[in-house]
């Protein structure tokens, strides 16, 4: 591996730049031991504060494997079955809702429009991204979200599907989605750095969240506490935390075999037989075994993490800049950190 740093090192300078990333964390974990970890840049560029790989970025939707792992939780202790319908957990939900299952939000693949897309999350949409809602609000202004093909037919991302599991969740536990994470996974794997979005709470080390649009950088746009605490998308934490969930989905620590053999088995295949999605990330099998990814960008952050389950072998990218498509990111951490060949290390 010691070879390959200064091709790390490089790889990683020429992104930063093509990319105009103010601040870069990157990691390599073989189960929970740490292969490469650094950090590169500014988590301010008001005030020049470097980037330390110990300092929690928001991970956008990578939060959406925590919400699955939570309700993969509630199900074996037979609180719910995966094929229940949500009408079940929604009062006055539309009829059309009856023929959705819990494992259809799960796999996306339920049909409901996606809250965050433009035309409803716009200033004066139906989901208003700058104004705040009570939970009981969202799940009434979701019942209005049309659907837009037969659940369960195909593959359709959308961050209401996992909005709605964390209303579920609430639903069976009595408490926020978030209360139930953290005591049933976080805190049990020591994921101190991992928490629920708040922009008004000192966290120590937190870096600032960018923007790059038309040619320049510019801080985050506002966005309402509410839609910093939705169960698509909350969660912020460092890269070595992520090892620990990493580890604890290799090695059955919070959920049983079976549950993360559904957890990584292709629910609709997206492109070919091999890839596609599972619950909560996205599952690619090849030869040797299966490969999980996600990417997640919110509020001026964008994250991908990457893992080898033949080899145990995972890798992190997190940033502090979002720029339309996540897609990007995924791209440059397999160049950066050569996927391929990390299970060699």
């Amino acid at each position: 591996m010691a070879s390959k740093n200064g091709e790390i090192e490089r790889a990683i300078a020429a992104a930063m730049k093509n990319y105009h990333i103010p601040g870069l964390a990157a990691g390599i974990f073989k189960n929970e031991r740490v292969v490469f970890a650094k950090g590169y840049g500014v988590a301010s560029l008001e005030l020049g504060t470097p980037i330390s790989p110990s300092m929690p970025f928001r991970i956008g939707s990578i939060s959406k494997s925590f919400t699955a792992a939570a309700i993969l939780m509630l199900a074996e202790k037979g609180k719910l079955r995966l094929d229940d319908s949500i009408a079940k957990f929604f009062s006055n939900a539309p009829a059309a809702w009856r023929s959705i299952t819990v494992e259809d939000l799960l796999a996306h693949r339920s049909g409901i429009a996606d809250y965050s897309n433009k035309k409803f999350s716009k200033q004066g949409g139906i989901f208003d991204l700058r104004q705040d809602f009570k939970e009981s609000e969202l799940v009434r202004r979701s019942y209005r979200l049309p659907i837009e093909f037969n659940p369960g037919k195909k593959f359709s991302y959308s961050n209401t599907n996992y909005m709605l599991l964390g209303f579920i969740i609430r639903k069976i536990t009595g408490e926020f989605y978030y209360r139930f994470i953290k005591k049933g996974i976080l805190a049990p794997l020591g994921m101190n750095s991992a928490a629920v979005y708040n922009h008004s709470e000192i966290v120590n080390g937190r870096p600032s969240g960018y923007e790059f649009s038309a040619g320049r950088i510019a801080n985050a746009r506002f966005v309402s506490d509410t839609f910093n605490n939705t169960a698509d998308g909350a969660l912020y934490c460092n890269i070595f935390d992520m090892a620990k969930w990493f580890s604890a989905l290799y090695n059955h620590k919070v959920l049983s075999k079976n549950s993360v053999d559904q957890m990584l088995s292709i629910k609709t295949p997206i492109r070919g037989s091999n890839y596609g999605y599972g619950y909560g990330w996205f599952v690619r099998e090849n030869k040797t075994g299966k490969v999980a990814e996600h990417t997640g960008s919110w509020g001026g952050f964008t994250a991908v993490v990457k893992m080898d389950f033949a080899s145990k072998t995972a890798v992190a990218v997190f940033t502090n800049i979002s720029r339309g498509s996540s897609r990007w990111l995924l791209d440059e951490a397999s160049k950066i950190l050569g996927l391929a060949e990390v299970g060699r290390c």
